[in-house]
């Protein structure tokens, strides 16, 4: 009797054992085995600071998902200067910054689907600093003059897109030397030097903008000798008879520095005669009646240059009877 007592004590501890060990391995696989689906991770990147107009990449490649993959992205801006991407559902996308005048904050958000359809969000923002753009200095077209005529020097074109021109400056850089009537105006003029071959003189302007920045241009002045009027080449003595035609031709002429551009005849003296051609090289006529012997007339020739200068010469005719 003890001894079937001592076995049903056994067995009933190896049951209490078994069971307990049994409670243990079901506990154990419940804390392994997952509850559902878990959400990917969103990872935008560190926050960024960078200048205006430049191309940044947004990084939200370190996005993951413990237990699956991530299908989409979709990244959007949330605040600030609109800036342009290139295409938003690219892991790594770019964008282009915005012009400025002052920083600002750009605020974007990265969204990320898993293949559960389980979604994440993650934000960043981009600080962008405007970069200050060198001020363009204009100090007009190259010139071309004479000697002891008025110059003047125009900067009035110079701009800053950025902000504005605030100081102008004026030297010569090159030349003979002259005085500026203002070294620190938008616009100077001076006096050209007498020459008596052409002669260059350089001048610089330079314009600094509000920040410092600094724009520098050059403008040449070729100053030449003094303008010399035509040279009128005519025989200034004629004879025909009357009743006739005579031509008065002028056309060997010149203008050693410049261009005839003009020709004027006039008649000075004696019977009035229709002149054919008056404002050509060669200006012709038909000799009058004369009542006695002969009779004079008088003819001027004005020939004009390209810069307005006038040479003259004074023609006789002599008018004698048939």
């Amino acid at each position: 009797m003890r001894t079937l007592k001592h076995c049903l004590l056994v067995l009933v501890s190896c049951c209490f054992l078994s069971g307990c060990s049994d409670s243990d391995d079901a506990g154990e696989q419940a804390q392994q085995s997952p509850t559902g689906p878990q959400k990917p991770i969103a990872n935008a990147g560190g926050d960024l600071v960078v200048n205006e107009m430049t191309k940044v990449r947004l990084d939200g490649s370190k996005s993951k998902d413990p237990d699956g993959q991530i299908v989409s992205y979709r990244w959007k801006q949330t605040s600030g200067q609109i800036a342009q991407f290139n295409d938003k559902t690219l892991p790594a996308p770019i964008i282009s910054t915005p012009r400025l005048t002052k920083a600002v904050t750009l605020k974007f958000s990265l969204l990320v689907t898993d293949n559960d359809g389980l979604v994440h969000e993650d934000h960043i923002q981009v600080t962008v600093n405007p970069v200050n753009d060198l001020p363009v200095a204009n100090a007009g077209e190259d010139i071309d003059t004479r000697s002891e005529r008025s110059v003047v020097l125009k900067g009035m074109l110079s701009k800053d897109r950025d902000g504005f021109v605030k100081s102008y400056e004026w030297s010569q850089s090159s030349g003979p030397t002259v005085k500026l009537s203002s070294l620190n105006s938008v616009q100077t003029t001076f006096k050209a030097p007498d020459v008596k071959q052409t002669t260059k003189l350089e001048f610089s302007l330079k314009v600094v903008d509000g920040e410092g920045g600094v724009g520098e241009d050059k403008v040449i002045v070729s100053v030449r000798p003094k303008n010399v009027a035509p040279v009128v080449v005519i025989d200034e003595y004629w004879e025909v008879k009357e009743k006739k035609r005579l031509l008065l031709d002028a056309a060997d002429s010149y203008d050693k520095d410049g261009r005839i551009v003009a020709y004027q005849w006039k008649q000075l003296g004696g019977t009035r005669v229709l002149l054919n051609n008056d404002q050509s090289e060669a200006m012709d006529f038909i000799a009058p009646h004369v009542k006695g012997r002969q009779e004079q007339l008088r003819f001027e020739v004005i020939a004009t240059d390209n810069e307005k200068k006038e040479g003259r010469k004074v023609v006789t005719v002599v008018v004698k009877k048939r």
